[in-house]
């Protein structure tokens, strides 16, 4: 690592097309190369039913996914360059491989059944995304639908990562003055960490559809078979994650130019696009000082942080203690956020 291997990219980027082109050749490279590792190794096995170039097929089909995602955003943000090119620049830096989860973990109901990031201490800790690629069809969404969906999701997560950082600096400055304890200021951590599960899926929902003949599905109302919310119903139309999805709608409408909006699903998807900046928790934080409710932020996100763990443990990842606290909290935060509804939508 790095190789480059010659890509020609399928869409136009217009001034970015060299950059772009050139990105491409590297990362196409490097997972072509981290394919050869992962088949080298065990974790992606050759079968009589999946031939080898059936595999470098798969690698080459995520690879025209991640091109198809990044042209979506450009041509979101035509008229906003710079916040095509911050993404540009982030997934540049900090996305060398796209490449297929591991066939150990491609099981239904494995942690990382979707995908996940992290790093192969073993290649001098290389950043990777990977996607598993044997995702079955939805009621709504095809196999390669959803496949596309958790490309933009994982790659959504990158995108998020500086104003995660910046969170968890805010939560560490409190914690040094005293104003939150080393346990709340991980809880309001949690709770931007929620902001980023739902955001990410919400994106990657909108990008999935718009590869489709379908209109997304309509938020209904549903319970959940794991324990989520105990007593309670919520509403979603994610293919997942829909747990997240009404806590962050609710949040959304306390933000300026927000609390208007009535269509649920207009209010997160707003959310979303104004996360694409890498000062949203900055942004966030000021916008709330300024109403002079910086108090009521950090006492909203520590209950948010409840609902992140509560749904870390559908998945086997935390205690399923939070599971029996996540409708409390799931109430709190239909009051607090209601509490603190922008009504006003006042600029400063």
């Amino acid at each position: 690592m790095p190789l480059t291997v010659r890509y020609d990219i399928m869409h136009d980027f217009g001034k970015y097309n060299k950059e772009v082109q050139e990105y491409f050749s590297r990362l196409s490279g490097n997972s072509l190369m981290y394919l050869e590792y992962q088949i080298k190794k065990g974790d992606i096995a050759i079968r009589d039913d999946r031939p080898k170039s059936a595999l470098f097929s798969g690698a080459g089909r995520l690879l025209r996914m991640t091109e198809q995602y990044m042209f979506y955003l450009y041509t979101k943000f035509k008229k906003e360059p710079q916040k095509f090119e911050y993404i540009l620049k982030t997934i540049e830096a900090k996305v060398p491989v796209i490449a297929m989860l591991e066939d150990r973990n491609c099981d239904p109901g494995h942690t990382y059944y979707f995908g996940e990031r992290r790093v192969e201490k073993k290649l001098n800790n290389l950043p990777l995304a990977l996607i598993n690629p044997n995702l079955y069809a939805s009621r709504t969404l095809s196999a390669e639908s959803r496949t596309r969906l958790y490309v933009a999701h994982e790659l959504g997560h990158v995108i998020n990562e500086a104003w995660m950082q910046d969170a968890n600096k805010y939560a560490n400055y409190l914690y040094s003055k005293g104003a939150l304890t080393k346990q709340e200021a991980e809880m309001f951590v949690y709770g931007f960490s929620m902001l980023d599960e739902a955001i990410t899926q919400e994106r990657g929902e909108e990008f999935a559809y718009s590869y489709t003949r379908s209109l997304r599905p309509r938020l209904v109302s549903t319970t959940d078979s794991k324990g989520m919310y105990p007593d309670h119903t919520f509403e979603t139309n994610f293919d997942w994650y829909g747990e997240l999805q009404t806590p962050a709608i609710l949040f959304a409408r306390t933000l300026r130019g927000i609390g208007k909006i009535r269509v649920d699903r207009n209010a997160l998807n707003e959310l979303a696009n104004r996360a694409l900046s890498p000062t949203f928790a900055k942004d966030v934080i000021a916008e709330y000082q300024h109403k002079d409710h910086a108090k009521d932020l950090v006492q909203l996100l520590k209950v948010m942080g409840i609902i992140r763990r509560a749904s870390y443990a559908r998945f086997g990842m935390d205690s399923q203690a939070w599971l029996k606290e996540s409708g409390d909290a799931l109430e709190s935060v239909q009051s607090m956020a209601e509490e603190l509804r922008d009504k006003e939508s006042v600029e400063f």
